[in-house]
């Protein structure tokens, strides 16, 4: 198709639109951030282009909730923010930022983790809207553009492993580095001080927590990401480290002889712990403790009650157990439960 030069000089932005010169209407969400000083408060960057006025409409979805939050609204954001609607693209392009105080209508909006943007920019036009034939026939297509925004990063890939030369749980994660919203993250540690780690960009990070400090019960061990503006990322993990399990259940039957060794993913104070990835062995001897042997080795199927047969009238038998978290790491060995065969 061949196209013609057309004298626009003085036509209003839209009338030039009519008159020939075709400007594709784009909405493009380029960044979003909260704002440092109030974290409530978050922008968008975007341009827009097109030939119509365009006033922006924004809605936040969070779960099954959709809000919108044009009524929070913050004109002319420090003194860089769009002042009044509608905006003029000068029947080009242009960049805009567009800020909200989204944490007013949003009572939760402190611990969300992240929320979806849909922002729609309605396209009209006083010169249009005047003439009822181009009314019907040009139209803004009301561009709309959304974005998922994430408070608080999380690095990854990470690993959390036990290290038995060190009695240390370790974690480990690759640096994202530094975006243009969030900066460095700091990482705490589950103890009473808080430590402050650079991420610096493809490097391997590692924060270790002393196993000797985890005593008794499986113990909650939380891991907390906070960037430089609040917002967290929190990894929570069971770790099983000096836990003594609950002893087995120990019944004995005969006709024929034989006992029946039940246990349960349970401590010796009666914490229930996750089993998902837990492996289990169970330890046996006959008559003496000195003659402990494997019985079931390592396993990681939920199967929690088992039968031996291989025993004597006359003889004591004894069995315990131990566990190994999804870490590596071995809880201790439960007290022996012991039954004589008569």
């Amino acid at each position: 198709m061949d196209y013609f030069p057309i004298d626009d000089t003085g036509l209003p932005c839209t009338a030039a639109g009519i008159a020939g010169v075709f400007v594709p209407e784009v909405l493009e969400i380029i960044d979003v951030c909260q704002d440092p000083n109030n974290l409530s408060i978050v922008y968008l960057e975007c341009a827009i282009q097109g030939v119509f006025a365009y006033t922006p409409t924004l809605t936040i979805t969070y779960g099954s909730n959709t809000v919108n939050v044009d009524s929070q609204y913050i004109p002319k954001y420090n003194e860089e923010g769009v002042e009044n609607f509608p905006i003029d693209t000068g029947c080009a392009s242009t960049t805009v930022l567009l800020a909200y105080d989204i944490g007013a209508v949003i009572p939760e909006f402190a611990s969300l983790t992240s929320f979806k943007l849909t922002l729609r920019f309605n396209g009209s036009s006083e010169t249009i809207s005047e003439n009822e034939v181009i009314a019907d026939t040009f139209q803004s297509a009301n561009p709309e553009a959304t974005k998922i925004f994430t408070k608080g990063l999380t690095p990854q890939p990470y690993t959390l492993y036990y290290d038995s030369n060190s009695n240390k749980i370790k974690l480990q994660y690759i640096g994202l580095g530094s975006t243009p919203c969030l900066c460095a993250i700091n990482c705490v540690e589950p103890t009473a001080d808080d430590f402050d780690f650079p991420v610096c960009e493809d490097e391997v990070q590692e924060v270790s927590i002393d196993a000797n400090s985890i005593i008794g019960d499986p113990t909650n061990v939380t891991i907390t990401f906070q960037d430089t503006i609040g917002n967290q990322s929190v990894l929570n993990t069971s770790a099983l480290v000096n836990m003594e399990p609950l002893a087995p259940q120990v019944i004995y039957q005969n006709n024929p002889a034989h006992i029946q060794v039940g246990f349960g993913y349970v401590s010796r104070f009666g914490t229930k712990f996750n089993k998902e990835g837990v492996a289990y062995q169970i330890l046996k001897y006959e008559n003496s403790i000195n003659n402990a042997k494997i019985w079931k080795d390592w396993s990681t199927k939920q199967t929690t009650n088992f039968v031996d047969t291989d025993v004597k009238l006359g003889n004591k038998y004894g069995y315990s157990i131990r566990f190994k978290g999804q870490f590596g790491e071995d809880s201790l060995a439960s007290k022996w439960t012991e039954v004589k065969i008569y």
